[in-house]
């Protein structure tokens, strides 16, 4: 086509300004438009083949600008891939995270509840442990200090009155062994056992006394002290459950709140993430599509050179 172009000095300057606006547009329509005008012009044989020469650098330049373009939308393809692939990526990653958060969720939960279990036995059990020991301090109070001094009492009693029997008795004895006619070696016998009964009788009284005053004054006291101890024990251990119970209730709560934060951070991450990845697919798509058009853009580049 461009060898029927035929013309003069002032062709070849049209020709060749607009061989350089085809070069700036970039393409073949404008070699088309530089043909179109020279073929309206005469010229002569040199003037032809420098207009050929011209021409082919003009479609030269359009290829090279395609193969350019092209080239620029590979590359924003591969790129587009790459920033999916990473997003795509990230986006799995924060799914499995959100997933092992779920799980610390019901775990932290579970473990809130063993933990609330054992508080309560354990309160359970220190409140029963204070029960009992106030128990037993009232009853010791009540029951067992009236009858045990009591008992005491008793035993000193008897014991007064078996000094008493025995004092009476031995003066029997010596009013009626100071007559005359009873054997000096009877009489002494008698008056002996008589004497060591007393002497055994007043000894008993005094260690009874003392047992009396011990266990009032010594033995009631200490086990009474005993008795509170236990019970106030029983009362710090109660409060040391309770607060115990409060603080793991605390604790707990705190770590449940901790994860269910963690859920919520990952989610929201998650929900950013698959967007970026849709934004990056979308990407990927439209320079899918450039390369394509590039690539049906020089496939028509060939044919119509192969036409020309």
């Amino acid at each position: 086509m461009l060898r029927k172009i035929a013309g003069g000095a002032a062709a070849m300057t049209v020709l060749a300004f607009l061989v350089a606006l085809s070069g700036c547009s970039g393409g073949k329509r404008g070699t088309d438009m530089a043909v179109a005008s020279a073929e309206r012009q005469p010229a002569s044989a040199a003037e032809e083949t420098a207009a050929q020469e011209a021409a082919e650098d003009a479609d030269e330049a359009a290829s090279n600008a395609e193969a350019g373009d092209a080239e620029k939308a590979a590359k924003k393809l591969e790129d587009a891939i790459e920033s999916e692939e990473g997003k795509a990526n990230h986006q799995a990653k924060l799914e499995r995270d959100l997933a092992i958060a779920k799980e610390g969720v019901q775990q932290t939960q579970m473990s809130t509840e063993h933990a609330m279990i054992g508080c309560k036995i354990a309160v359970a059990k220190a409140e029963e442990q204070l029960a009992l020991a106030q128990r037993r301090l009232e009853l010791f109070e009540k029951q067992d200090i009236p009858s045990r001094l009591a008992w005491a009492e008793l035993q000193f009693q008897y014991a007064e009155d078996r000094v008493t029997d025995d004092t009476q008795e031995l003066k029997q004895l010596e009013l009626m062994y100071s007559e005359e006619e009873f054997a000096d070696q009877t009489k002494e016998i008698v008056l002996e056992r008589g004497r060591r009964r007393l002497e055994r009788s007043k000894r008993d009284l005094e260690l009874r006394r003392e047992d009396l005053d011990t266990l009032k004054n010594k033995t009631i006291p200490i086990e009474q002290t005993e008795h509170r101890l236990h019970v106030a024990e029983a009362e710090r251990g109660l409060g040391q459950a309770q607060r115990s119970a409060e603080a793991t209730k605390l604790d707990k709560h705190i770590g449940l709140l901790r994860a269910e934060a963690e859920v919520a951070r990952l989610e929201g991450e998650l929900s950013a993430a698959v967007k970026a990845t849709e934004k990056a697919t979308k990407e990927r798509q439209e320079a899918e599509e450039k390369v394509e058009e590039a690539k049906e853009k020089a496939q028509q580049t060939d044919v119509t050179e192969q036409e020309g």
